[in-house]
């Protein structure tokens, strides 16, 4: 079954990654300064903000895709798939941050980390209803490779000092990278038309509306976030 994207959502998706990925990195920025602010709390606003924001753009790039039959998403499926990326997040930045592992913290962190937005990938795209959808097994392998080795990347990336024109380029950087692996695991997913007929009643919303409100909230977060981050650094310039 054909199927096409709608390319403002395919930017739209790309444009969350890297404000995601910026919010992330703006959250670690410090983090090895002697004011060191990683609490648990802050742990867990982090793993909502950064988790939140990858599953945002996953989202977001489910919508951008055009289907020639009526689709929807089953809400307790697509739920577990935020809840998935929120924990596996967290697990990640408890991992990298602490000392315990040596060198192998953020290698470790990786994997677990990008274990955990691949298995929120596929589960949020098992949740589609109205068609089937198979997969191709290098393809799925490929994604989950490109998911581990962004989030090792991004945890390294974020344990380290840097300057705020690094973490500028950074969220750039593994924005593109997060976004390369949700299309690279859509790459390796094709969908069929089913005989099982689905009750699909009308949305209250069209798909380009949720991703907008989608998109608006979390921009709107992580643009909170963000303007306290710049806040703090002219305060300390």
């Amino acid at each position: 079954m054909s199927i096409i994207y709608d390319p403002t959502l395919v930017m739209l998706s790309v444009f969350v990654a890297i404000i995601g990925s910026l919010t992330g990195l703006a959250f670690t920025f410090g983090y090895n300064a002697p004011s060191m602010f990683f609490s648990p709390k802050s742990l867990t606003k982090g793993a909502i903000i950064i988790g939140g924001s990858i599953w945002s753009m996953h989202f977001i790039a489910m919508l951008a895709v055009k289907l020639p039959v009526a689709v929807n998403y089953n809400s307790t499926e697509t739920l577990l798939s935020l809840c998935v990326a929120v924990f596996f997040t967290g697990v990640g930045l408890s991992i990298a941050s602490t000392k315990r592992f040596g060198l192998l913290r953020i290698p470790a962190a990786g994997v677990l980390m990008g274990s955990g937005i691949a298995g929120m990938h596929y589960l949020g795209m098992s949740a589609t209803r109205g068609c089937g959808l198979t997969y191709d097994f290098n393809g799925v392998a490929l994604s989950v490779a490109v998911a581990i080795g962004a989030s090792a990347i991004a945890l390294w990336f974020a344990f380290r000092e840097r300057s705020a024109f690094e973490t500028l380029l950074g969220g750039v950087v593994l924005g593109l990278a997060i976004s390369g692996m949700h299309y690279t695991g859509m790459y390796a997913t094709s969908y069929y038309p089913i005989s099982i007929s689905f009750d699909i009643g009308a949305p209250l919303l069209s798909q380009t509306a949720l991703a907008l409100s989608v998109a608006g909230a979390t921009l709107a977060i992580c643009s909170i976030y963000l303007f306290l981050f710049s806040s703090m650094l002219i305060r300390e310039g």
